[in-house]
């Protein structure tokens, strides 16, 4: 897995310190630019699975995140209190990056659906919704001296393109230990966990579509 972040330098999250109040204002205002990082993206050169002639339509609606979380900021939790990890952010909003995973992993992973962002003009397939309630980072230790546990929680739903009615719906969780307390291993491990929740998601959708196909015959 590639380290994500846009500098050279990571310093331990202990020395980023941890901005409380999850209505905060912005991070780094006086001080030093924020560091970067993003999730989601497969690393360059990743072999994709052969498309397939034929396939099926999955579109993706908008993906939601819970409020806290819908922004560019990295979450951290501990005992029922939530706080910003100051001087680290996503290079845009939480939500674009994970839609662009579940897009990449559709791609790679499930060479007989087809998956679009518009519903515009099709007529068969799927529509698929995605509600993230937890992207996080969960810390045990009341210091928040431990590495945590990266926690990724949320729903999706299936729906027949033509009639808009429900497939089926599944509630998805993934935890994943990051391996060092320092914000670039953190955000690392929020991307491997993305990878590890898209890929249950697209897997689950692949078994729905089988079955849909063996109910017609």
């Amino acid at each position: 897995m590639s380290v994500l972040h846009a500098g050279n330098v990571v310093l331990p999250i202990a020395l980023l310190g941890l901005l409380g109040g999850c209505a905060g204002g912005l991070l780094g205002s006086g001080g030093k630019p924020s560091e970067l990082y993003r999730f989601g993206a497969l690393e360059s050169g990743e072999p994709t699975v052969q498309v397939s002639n034929v396939q099926r339509t999955v579109a993706l609606e908008r993906v939601h995140f819970a409020p806290e979380i819908e922004g560019d900021r990295i979450l951290a939790v501990h005992d029922g209190s939530a706080r910003y990890i100051k001087g680290s952010r996503w290079v845009t909003a939480a939500p674009s990056l994970f839609a662009y995973a579940v897009v990449q992993s559709f791609q790679s992973r499930a060479p007989g659906l087809r998956i679009t962002a518009s519903q515009h003009g099709e007529l068969t397939g799927y529509s698929l919704m995605i509600y993230i309630s937890r992207f996080e980072a969960q810390y045990q230790d009341a210091g928040m001296v431990l590495p945590p546990v990266i926690a990724i929680e949320g729903d999706a739903t299936l729906y027949g393109l033509a009639d808009r009615q429900v497939i089926s719906q599944r509630h998805f969780v993934t935890r994943v230990a990051a391996t060092e307390n320092r914000a670039g291993a953190i955000a690392a491990t929020f991307d491997h966990a993305t990878t590890g929740y898209v890929a249950d998601v697209v897997d689950w959708v692949t078994a729905l579509d089988a079955l849909q196909r063996t109910r017609k015959h």
